[in-house]
C-alpha cells in the first residue's frame, strides 16, 4: 500500500523515535512512539493537555498496560512534502485507560500512543501489507526516514544481519559474540 513511501520518524531525547499519523475521515493528528515491540498500535481515546504523559507519572517498562477497544478506521500517513495517503481498514486500539511504567522513569514524550511494528497480524506493517521496513537510529536529535516496501531495501555497501526465524511477534537476532576493542 505505501510502497516507495517513507514517513518521518523524530528521535525524542533518549526515549525513542515519534511518528506523526492521523486517524479518521477528518483527519485528526496524533504522534506515536515507534515500537517494534509491540504489534498494536494504540492511541488514548480522550483529550488531554501535552505533555500527553506526565514524567514524574508514567514510563515504558514492564508494568505497562493499557484498556480500551478495537476500532478500525483511515489512517492518514504524510510523506515529507508529498500529498498525504489515507489508508482505510486500520485496526487499533482506543485507550481509555494507561498505565505506563513506574513513577520517575522516563516518559513517552508527547506521544498520544504507540505505533506497534512487530511481525503479529495487527501491526502496522502487517496490516499495510509490507513485508519490510527500516528507519536508521540516528545519533542526535533529528529527523530520520521510516522507510517502507521497496524503499525499505538496503544498498549493496550495507550490511545486514538476517533475523532469526521464530513463531514470536518480535524480532531476534542470532549472536555470535560480543567484542570490546580487540577482546572478544
Amino acid at each position: 500500500m505505501l510502497r516507495k513511501a517513507s514517513l518521518q520518524a523524530t528521535r525524542w531525547s533518549t526515549a525513542g523515535y515519534l511518528v506523526d499519523l492521523a486517524i479518521g475521515a477528518l483527519p485528526l493528528p496524533f504522534s506515536a512512539m515507534l515500537d517494534t515491540g509491540s504489534d498494536l498500535v494504540w492511541t488514548q481515546f480522550f483529550s488531554q493537555p501535552t505533555p500527553v504523559y506526565d514524567p514524574s507519572d508514567y514510563s515504558y517498562g514492564d508494568t505497562t498496560y493499557t484498556k480500551g477497544a478495537l476500532r478500525t478506521e483511515s489512517f492518514t500517513f504524510t510523506f515529507g512534502a508529498s500529498d498525504p495517503v489515507a489508508v482505510t481498514g486500520i485496526t487499533f486500539g482506543c485507550s481509555t485507560v494507561n498505565k505506563v511504567g513506574a513513577e520517575n522513569s522516563p516518559s513517552f514524550c508527547n506521544s498520544a500512543g504507540i505505533l506497534g511494528m512487530a511481525r503479529g497480524p495487527v501491526s502496522l506493517v502487517s496490516q499495510l501489507g509490507e513485508e519490510r521496513f527500516s528507519y536508521c537510529f540516528a545519533s542526535d536529535d533529528t529527523t530520520t526516514p521510516l522507510l517502507f516496501g521497496s524503499s525499505a531495501s538496503p544498498s549493496p555497501q550495507a550490511a545486514s544481519t538476517p533475523f532469526v526465524n521464530t513463531p514470536s511477534p518480535l524480532y531476534y537476532l542470532s549472536l555470535q559474540g560480543i567484542s570490546v576493542g580487540a577482546t572478544l
